[in-house]
């Protein structure tokens, strides 16, 4: 490695962070810190010796390392695929950004600087765990032209990087990364509504692209910045290593949440999705005579704004924890479970890995990581549901219309709750934070395993053996990589091609006729029941 910066003195960010406003996705940046550094808490292997930050020339030689290796992929087709996007400048931050996937235009850490990562390892982990939210890496992902020029349709509506994010948000605003962070157990879906009765997990609508499906890349990104751990590590960069590794994490725990693995998820929400639509239907007879959104539209901003109270919540809880403060069991529990293994889970995930390193043999690369998002998002996403449902039950009654919203960065989580003095919404609330205690628990043990395959993968060996592995992570990586670039940029021609409908308010004819159809029944049977009374009351004809 080149020169390195000078070290800086070991950071107490942990409780200023969580009490400071920031972006929420997931359980809010400063939840992630807190589940690597407890999860992880007294690992002997997590050394407390001080790291100093990579410098700008150790970063550019680490890319110019891998550039090495990725140029001599021994398939010459993904090799030419490679060395066209880099030509001679080779790995720039630009090239790796867009093989991440990530904003063109932003300071992502490990990319464009590592100028944070310094202290010692297990503070290093912890920032890195915060750092793909707080950079924003994900958010305003938009396509652009060869000049770098975003692309806009033909009405002006900007171009996502990605199509698929508009099926879980927009292009544009906080939602727009949720496409990274997100992950969706391999089954079946559909957009029929009842779906939800069953399996919240089911009902997907692919309400922005029509065209694509509904999903994320949760594992990806998992898989993807452990590589890049390793590969650093390999390389020599121990302090950079950490930083990607805590970056693995972050992705980790978003797999983990439940909330991340499901769209709508609970019927409740769409029932109340679907009672503010009938009430302004018949307000606006049919959009005629007002606005009227889509229901699909409608259910989704319901969901959208209670999984963030949900999150945010939570967020507040481990705060609480933090800081001593008296709190209700349920909420106790979030922090202390992050130390505990879910005894069935562990066993779940190490059959799992255990089954992928079988199919894969002795080959010195096994995308364990990926493998143990996949069952994450798997378990995790079937309380998706429960969790929305009694962070609906909580909430204040001005929440449960679709047009209300909630902004975790400038409200109080604990003021847009209803009356906790009630029986029900302290229920509501009290079922929502065991059921985050149990997804702590089953991150912490997704983290510890993840963390074990990571010391296993960086540790010391001879040269040849290190450079044997560091060969097989480039491959897979710049395979796997390229491939995701391929796919968004097919995603993103298809979607310039034939373009989704701009979103429109609803007119319903319907609508339009039931209220004066209403007013003729109810005539009707008001003169059908006074001629019933006028016949009764009518003497009988003599004889």
């Amino acid at each position: 490695m080149g020169h390195l910066s000078s070290p800086r003195p070991p950071r107490f960010w942990l409780l200023p962070l969580l009490a400071a406003p920031v972006l929420v996705h997931a359980w809010e940046p400063p939840v992630h810190p807190v589940q690597a550094q407890r999860a992880l808490q007294g690992d002997p292997r997590l050394k407390s010796d001080a790291l100093v930050a990579p410098a700008d020339a150790d970063l550019a030689a680490f890319r110019a390392w891998l550039d090495v290796r990725f140029r001599a992929h021994p398939d010459p087709k993904l090799r030419d695929a490679y060395v066209r996007r880099a030509g001679e400048a080779g790995l720039t931050p630009a090239l790796l950004k867009a093989l991440l996937g990530v904003q063109a235009g932003r300071r992502v850490a490990g990319v464009d600087d590592a100028r944070d990562a310094a202290g010692t390892a297990p503070e290093i982990v912890a920032l890195g765990a915060g750092q793909p939210d707080l950079d924003q890496r994900h958010q305003d992902v938009l396509a652009t032209d060869a000049t770098g020029k975003p692309l806009v349709l033909p009405d002006g509506r900007p171009v996502p990087g990605d199509p698929l994010q508009a099926n879980l948000g927009a292009a544009t605003g906080r939602v727009s990364q949720r496409w990274a962070h997100d992950g969706f157990a391999d089954v079946p879906v559909s957009a029929d509504p009842e779906l939800l009765k069953a399996d919240g997990r089911r009902h997907a609508v692919a309400l922005g692209w029509p065209a694509g499906p509904v999903k994320g890349f949760v594992r990806e990104n998992v898989q993807a910045h452990y590589d890049l751990a390793v590969l650093a590590a390999l390389w020599g960069g121990r302090a950079l290593s950490l930083q990607f590794f805590g970056q693995a994490l972050h992705f980790l725990c978003d797999a983990g949440d439940p909330v991340n693995g499901v769209q709508v998820g609970a019927r409740d929400l769409f029932q109340a999705a679907r009672l503010y639509t009938w009430e302004r239907s018949l307000g606006t007879a049919g959009g005629f005579l007002g606005e009227l959104r889509p229901l699909d539209e409608s259910m989704l901003a319901l969901a959208w704004t209670h999984r963030q109270l949900a999150d945010a919540l939570t967020a507040r809880r481990v705060a609480d924890s933090l800081a001593g403060k008296e709190l209700p069991e349920s909420a106790r529990a979030l922090v202390p479970a992050l130390t505990v293994d879910d005894g069935e889970f562990r066993k779940d995930i190490e059959m799992a890995v255990a089954q992928a390193l079988g199919r894969m043999g002795k080959k010195p690369y096994v995308p364990a990581a990926g493998v143990v998002a996949s069952r994450l998002v798997d378990v995790a996403s079937r309380d998706g549901a429960e969790v929305l449902r009694h962070a609906l039950g909580a909430s204040a009654p001005r929440l449960h219309v679709p047009t209300a919203s909630y902004d975790p960065a400038a409200e109080d989580p604990d003021a847009a709750l209803g009356d906790v003095g009630q029986p029900d919404v302290k229920a509501h609330l009290d079922s929502l934070y065991w059921l985050q205690a149990r997804a702590f628990s089953r991150v912490g043990t997704a983290v510890r395993l993840v963390h074990s395959r990571y010391q296993g993968d960086v540790a010391a060996a001879e040269d040849a053996v290190r450079e044997e592995r560091a060969a097989a992570f480039a491959e897979a990586w710049l395979a796997a990589r390229v491939a995701a670039l391929e796919a968004r940029e097919a995603r993103v021609a298809a979607f310039v091609k034939d373009p989704p409908p701009a979103p429109a308010a609803v007119h319903s004819l319907a609508w339009l006729l039931i209220p004066p159809l209403l007013l003729l029944a109810l005539v009707a049977a008001v003169v059908a029941l006074l001629r019933r009374r006028v016949t009764a009351e009518e003497p009988a004809a003599a004889p």
